[in-house]
């Protein structure tokens, strides 16, 4: 685990002296330029993942929390270093793991007493872990071949409590992925959800969102009936928006405060899961409606285009315009968290890039293929938003290799 935490911690620093933090792993000192005999982070983090799999493969059959983690470490490493393939795969044999260990169950809690502190911590570590299979289970799912393994209906524990309860052995009940609560023997007090508990939920729809965007779903049905599918995932989105209490609600002001109180990267983490949902419902019907308003070939539109050629249209109009004004707040976000400082920005998470790519992909889409429904202020700020918004995934590729990616599909459309 040592090695994987490493791997993941290097692409957020100037450097590390290694040797402190392999003897002690308690604190990590900054240094100007990446180790000997390194030459840069990403060299040295693919260096430390690929000694944590060698490791690891020694052993890999004996369940442990601890090996639980360091594979979810590496696949967080493998998904940002680009390699998609091998970061499902080490994700799956991190379920399999904790489906052996039972850790979608809660167990190992005294039934006929309050929960000693270290008990309680023990037993929100299983679930913290249990939970974050989960959370990047449903963040890479979606395309050919990528299920979700763990749904909802399989994670029968309680979410994560707040950060102050955990850190301090407070054991706490909280509610369960549907909102149900689960009160053990012993009656414990009700705990509070916070940005974890919250974002493990976002996560949970936008495991739908995924699947959805990838099936057959929205060449069929219309998205304006109540019955859709797209309508009951844009209800499920508002209620969990209407869900969070008012210090985790979205605007820039309280972006702000969870900065100054050393939460704005997991706040906007959320928000970023959140955003997406949005973008690839609306996204996704994009081929449908670009090329239909230049000229395409008809055979290429929904055989209910002719039926319902109005309220196409009038969808075509509230679709655009709701894609892109979530693009817009995704964009105005990483204007300001450029004021954060440099150091908050290489602690960004490969989610939050892949969430600006998305947006900037919008934003490029209204430039190329304007509408005369379009604000005629749109087309100039989606040329300064893209602008914007490479710049960032330019500056973001040092640390995750998959951002040079991305970088080149906006070149080849330009």
């Amino acid at each position: 685990m040592a090695w994987a935490i490493l791997a993941l911690a290097i692409r957020y620093a100037m450097a590390f002296i290694i040797k402190h933090a392999i003897a002690k792993l308690t604190w990590l000192r900054f240094v100007q330029s990446p180790p000997s005999p390194f030459r840069s982070q990403t060299e040295a983090s693919n260096a430390y993942a690929a000694h944590a799999r060698q490791i690891l493969q020694q052993d890999l059959e004996t369940p442990s929390i601890s090996r639980v983690q360091a594979l979810l470490m590496l696949t967080g490493h493998d998904w940002g270093a680009g390699n998609g393939r091998r970061a499902w795969i080490y994700l799956g044999m991190a379920i399999r793991l904790v489906e052996v260990m039972d850790l979608t169950r809660e167990t190992g809690i005294p039934r006929n007493r309050v929960p000693t502190r270290e008990e309680f911590i023990e037993a929100e570590v299983r679930r913290r872990t249990a939970w974050t299979c989960f959370l990047m289970d449903s963040l890479l799912s979606g395309g050919k071949g990528r299920k979700r393994s763990l749904t909802a209906t399989d994670m029968k524990i309680q979410l994560p409590c707040e950060r102050e309860d955990f850190v301090f052995g407070e054991p706490v009940c909280t509610p369960q992925l549907d909102n149900t609560q689960r009160m053990p023997p012993v009656a414990l007090p009700l705990g509070e959800l916070g940005i974890i508990g919250y974002s493990m939920r976002a996560a949970n729809i936008w495991g739908k969102v995924a699947r959805w965007a990838c099936s057959d779903e929205l060449k069929s049905e219309l998205p304006w009936a109540s019955s859709s599918q797209f309508q009951q995932l844009i209800y499920e989105l508002e209620g969990w928006k209407s869900s969070l209490p008012q210090r985790l609600q979205y605007d820039l002001f309280t972006l702000h405060s969870h900065n100054a109180v050393e939460q704005g990267q997991a706040y906007c983490y959320m928000h970023c899961i959140h955003f997406m949902s949005y973008m690839f419902l609306h996204r996704a019907y994009l081929p449908v409606l670009g090329p239909q308003q230049n000229g395409a070939n008809p055979e290429e539109t929904p055989n209910s285009y002719d039926e319902h050629r109005d309220m196409w249209r009038k969808w075509e109009k509230t679709s655009r315009k709701e894609l892109f004004k979530d693009s817009v707040m995704v964009l105005d976000m990483l204007e300001e968290m450029r004021t954060f400082g440099v150091y908050f920005l290489r602690g960004l998470v490969p989610w939050i890039g892949f969430t600006i790519y998305t947006a900037v992909g919008a934003m490029l889409y209204s430039f190329n293929f304007p509408s005369g429904d379009d604000d005629p202020r749109w087309r100039e700020k989606a040329r300064k938003s893209v602008i914007q918004g490479c710049n960032f995934l330019r500056e973001m590729k040092t640390q995750w290799p998959m951002a040079e990616t991305w970088v080149s599909d906006y070149k080849r459309s330009r």
